[in-house]
């Protein structure tokens, strides 16, 4: 399980680092992400996307995190 804390990248910046990831890590790996670390096509949740990233399921994390008190939605990713 891979967290990424990636609220204030840039889209760019997410979208490489879901490319490395996707190349680096093991299949079967997960990723939990606060912003999309989708790249070229994607589609639907539970759908495969050229990345090699699956996107398993989007929530929101209302507990709180460092940086807000606010609710947070998260993404969680398979590495496919």
């Amino acid at each position: 399980m891979i967290f990424t804390n990636n609220f204030a990248f840039s889209v760019e910046l997410s979208c490489e680092l879901g490319r490395r990831i996707a190349e680096e890590c093991k299949i079967g790996t997960r990723i939990l992400s606060f912003k999309p670390l989708a790249f070229g096509r994607t589609r639907a949740a539970g759908i495969e996307s050229r990345s090699g990233l699956r996107e398993v399921r989007r929530g929101k994390y209302a507990d709180g995190v460092s940086w807000t008190t606010a609710e947070v939605e998260y993404i969680l990713y398979e590495r496919v």
